[in-house]
Order: structure tokens, then C-alpha cells, then sequence
């Protein structure tokens, strides 16, 4: 395949490979469907609020597979299977996974010995190490083409090797705490989540620079704002105004700590210790520092986004 693959086929290959094969093959395929969201569940699941409302499952299922898509979100923009289908999924693999990076590790110790590892060579688009970072395998790729590649190659190969590793050994992400967005919970982050410290994206870029100098910036302090605001329903928004306030001038200071204990919030987790401390940032919070960064790093997000709303808007002029 030429050019950057589509998420679910990186998905759907790692998938595919862990997958033991049963004696039933109907039920390995009708399983490893459920695992990627495209059975009859998962797509009613992964079935936009706007059509649900307007439709019910007995009709929906009445459709033609290309029919119902047409109003779904993509696999790889969905948590996963339901608790439903993963107690289905885990009765035929005998696991116990309530998450995708959950069942890969476990496939993969049954298989391995130890976390899948997922080799890329080349790392052209950044799809192989992006999914597979996202749920759960380890990245292998070639240091003598990160410097020749994409921009995230680093930042994936330094977040995975320094961080993630760190904490799937120390437990951190099983203590994350649990966030609302909209109102509604979000499930316990996973390692991948949180797969980003602010040391290993500085490492990532030839160069030190200085991590409170982004975070005093106001601009900054707008954007993490929103994010909390959205996300963390016990944000202190009376606290922020008084940083945003301050922001810009030459005696303002800001510490992920400070701003974790003033104002509730998050995003950010400031953990102490020589094994697995520093401070980790939501993917979200690491990908706008990214952009500060890195000019490159930003742009490949923005034609990125422009790639995929163009393939969205060739499915629906074929559908």
C-alpha cells in the first residue's frame, strides 16, 4: 500500500497476529470482529447521536453494512468494545482485558513472554508506531531513519523507550485518576494516554529548553484552561482567571505542581521519584507542547487533520 495507512489496518493487523486461532473459525472471526468495533454491536456503538436519534437498532441493522457506516464514527476514533462484548471476547481468549492495550499485553505475555514489540523500519506516514503506541505494543524503530523521517518518530521512540515502559513497571496509569468530559465518565487512562513526559520530548528535540518558559506563556495557560474546563468538571475556574491574569509579565512563574494544586486540575500529572517520576502530560496537553516545539511537528498535525477530513469527504462522496 502506498502512502499512510488507515489506522483500523494497523489496528486490525497487530490484532490479527495475537489472535490465537480456535478450533471455530466462525467464532475467531465473529470475535476479532467484536475486538475492532465492526460487528453488529460495535456499529450500532460506533453510531454518530444525531443519526441514533433518528433511527432505531431494529432498522439500523436492517441496512447494508456501507448504509450503516455512512453515519458512524471510525473504529479507531471509539474506546473500544463495550463491557458486553469484551466479557464475550475474554471468555473465548481466556483473558481478562476491559481495554485494547490490556489485551494486547496479555496476548502478547501468552504468546511472548512480554509486551508485544512492533517493528517499524521506516516509519514514512507514522501510522504503524501511532497505532500501535495507542494500544499498547512496544515500538521498535530504526534510530539511523528518525533522523531522516517525520518529526513524530522522535517524539513516539524517546515518549515509548523513556516513559511508557516506566509505567507499565511501576503501575502509574493504574492510579490515574478518573476524568468527565461532557458529563460523562471517561475510562481509567491507559499507559498510552500518558505515554509522553515532558523530559523525553525535550530529548526528542536536539536541544534544551525550558518547560516553564511554554507553560507561563498565555496562550498556553488559554488553551490547558479550555482542555480543564471541558474535561475536569472540578476545575477552579476562579484560580485560572488569576494565572491568565498574570500571564506575561516578567515576575509570572508557573510549575505543573502549582498549577495542579491550585487549581484541581488534570491534565498534568506531577509525580516524584527516581523510578517513573516527572511530569506527564494528557496526549492532548503533549501535542500542543509538541507544536510549540517543533514547527514540523505542528504542521504534520495540520496536514494530518486535512488528510483525514479529505479521505472522510471521499467516502461520502462514494457513499
Amino acid at each position: 500500500m502506498v502512502g499512510r495507512k488507515p489506522l483500523i489496518l494497523v489496528r486490525a493487523s497487530i490484532l490479527g497476529m495475537l489472535m490465537p486461532a480456535s478450533g471455530d473459525a466462525k467464532k475467531d472471526r465473529e470475535i476479532f470482529l467484536r475486538i475492532l468495533t465492526m460487528d453488529d454491536e460495535g456499529v450500532w456503538q460506533r453510531l454518530k447521536p444525531a443519526a441514533r436519534r433518528k433511527t432505531s437498532h431494529t432498522a439500523f441493522d436492517s441496512l447494508t453494512y456501507a448504509e450503516r457506516i455512512k453515519d458512524c464514527e471510525r473504529p479507531e476514533n471509539v474506546d473500544g468494545p463495550t463491557p458486553e462484548a469484551w466479557a464475550d471476547i475474554n471468555a473465548h481468549l481466556g483473558t481478562t482485558a476491559a481495554s485494547l492495550p490490556e489485551l494486547v499485553e496479555q496476548l502478547g505475555q501468552r504468546s511472548f513472554g512480554h509486551t508485544p514489540r512492533v517493528g517499524d523500519a521506516f516509519c514514512g506516514g507514522g501510522s504503524i508506531p501511532f497505532e500501535a503506541a495507542r494500544i499498547g505494543g512496544r515500538l521498535t524503530i530504526s534510530k539511523d531513519r528518525i533522523q531522516q523521517i517525520n518529526p513524530q518518530a522522535k517524539v513516539f521512540r524517546y515518549g515509548q523507550d523513556n516513559t511508557a515502559r516506566r509505567q507499565r513497571r511501576f503501575g502509574l496509569a493504574q492510579r490515574a485518576r478518573r476524568v468527565r468530559r461532557r458529563g460523562k465518565p471517561l475510562k481509567q487512562l491507559n499507559p498510552q494516554t500518558w505515554a509522553i513526559a515532558r523530559s523525553a520530548m525535550l530529548k526528542a528535540k536536539d536541544g534544551e529548553f525550558f518547560f516553564s518558559d511554554w507553560l507561563r506563556n498565555r496562550n498556553t495557560l488559554e488553551f490547558i484552561g479550555v482542555w480543564e474546563q471541558i474535561h475536569n468538571p472540578d476545575f477552579k475556574g476562579l484560580e485560572f482567571e488569576t494565572f491568565k491574569n498574570q500571564a506575561g509579565l516578567n515576575s509570572f512563574s508557573l510549575t505543573p505542581s502549582k498549577w495542579i494544586e491550585a487549581t484541581g486540575a488534570i491534565g498534568f500529572q506531577s509525580k516524584a521519584g527516581r523510578y517513573g517520576g516527572g511530569t506527564y502530560a494528557h496526549k492532548d496537553i503533549a501535542f500542543e507542547f509538541g507544536s510549540w516545539l517543533s514547527p514540523e511537528f505542528k504542521l504534520y498535525l495540520i496536514k494530518e487533520f486535512q488528510r483525514l477530513k479529505d479521505d472522510e469527504n471521499d467516502r461520502l462522496k462514494l457513499d
